[in-house]
């Protein structure tokens, strides 16, 4: 894997940084040529003991060393505003993944979907940091645009294998707004909030579980994730407000809203109940605390989720049977944290 990273930012003074970091990691998935079986059947036992067996391959990493000229440091100035510009280039270079160990080459005895190839992120963002109201309140926003080729993608086809495997589902685009502020309304409150809005999440290219040989002939199958479809697991909305008051030196009441808008399980429509495409629905929560604070403990009466609402986190499209994953019930608590 290959990150490599370009950020500008400017202000009063011009300060760039930079920093590589390399690792590369070479192996192969075992994909075994079998039935469709249930990991606890003996099919199973038997199907996995006549997998294959590659030669091992090589893989070396590196150190990430940033190069960082020196900034401007001191109080912060009551009033500063930062735009920044940052293009961003990841790539993951050959890389094939692995199932079992120890890493194995690409094995094409084992059937389809034995290796996939690298994928690549480009990222440019636009960005403005400030701080103003004589240094009470601060400001972050950025906007950003990516281009993401041959991405991987783990998919659960049991016509290949009994093993959740990674294939490249082709080229996709995310672009959207985030920020986050914190101001201090009184000595003793603060109010402080963040914010994603991904105003365009979806693939710019058409994908075929199996790609027929000519997409464009008559009577050839329909892609089963077309260009246009949204990603899965990005929602369009996304923020959190949190306050806090301190009272009497010691005393302290916070609160904290989350909210998580709705998006799609998995790519495409799987065929079966376990994989089938599922909307996960948004979900809000609501955290209270009240709590004491000395000079060397804090002790915090807490409510997780007041409401008790029970949100889709994950609905599991790539796994032997129906899970949704949510998240956790209302729970109250006394914590008391010592400091030495």
């Amino acid at each position: 894997r290959k990150i490599q990273r370009l950020i500008l930012n400017e202000s009063a003074n011009l300060f760039p940084q930079f920093s590589q970091s390399h690792f590369e990691q070479n192996g192969a998935q075992v994909v075994p040529n079998g039935a469709e079986v249930v990991p606890n059947d003996p099919a199973f036992q038997a199907l996995m003991a006549s997998v294959h067996s590659c030669p091992e391959s090589s893989s070396d990493s590196g150190t990430s060393t940033p190069i960082r000229n020196p900034i401007r440091s001191g109080p912060v100035p009551s009033t500063s505003r930062t735009p920044f510009l940052a293009p961003r280039e990841n790539s993951n270079r050959d890389v094939v993944g692995h199932l079992l160990e120890p890493p194995l080459t690409p094995c094409t005895s084992a059937g389809l979907g034995c290796a996939f190839e690298a994928d690549f992120l480009t990222s440019t963002e636009i960005g403005y940091k400030a701080t103003f109201n004589g240094g009470r309140t601060r400001v972050n926003l950025a906007a950003f645009w990516q281009e993401w080729e041959d991405f991987q993608f783990s998919r659960l086809d049991t016509s290949i294998s009994p093993l959740t495997l990674t294939f490249n589902v082709g080229n996709a685009e995310a672009n959207g707004i985030e920020g986050d502020f914190t101001t201090l309304l009184t000595d003793n409150w603060t109010l402080s909030g963040a914010f994603s809005y991904i105003y365009t999440s979806e693939l710019t290219s058409d994908y075929w579980r199996n790609p027929p040989a000519d997409p464009s002939a008559p009577g050839a199958a329909p892609p089963d994730a077309p260009d246009g479809t949204d990603l899965p697991r990005v929602p369009e909305w996304k923020f959190n407000l949190s306050s806090r008051y301190n009272w009497n030196d010691n005393w302290y009441l916070q609160g904290a809203f989350i909210y998580t808008g709705d998006s799609t399980n998995t790519l495409f429509e799987g065929g079966t109940i376990q994989t089938a495409r599922r909307t996960q629905d948004s979900y809000q929560v609501l955290n209270m605390s009240l709590g004491y604070e000395h000079s060397d403990w804090t002790a915090e009466l807490y409510v997780r989720n007041v409401t008790d609402e029970r949100g889709d986190v994950f609905i599991n499209a790539v796994n032997w049977d129906s899970r949704v994953m949510v998240n956790r019930p209302r729970t109250l608590g006394l914590s008391y944290r010592r400091h030495f």
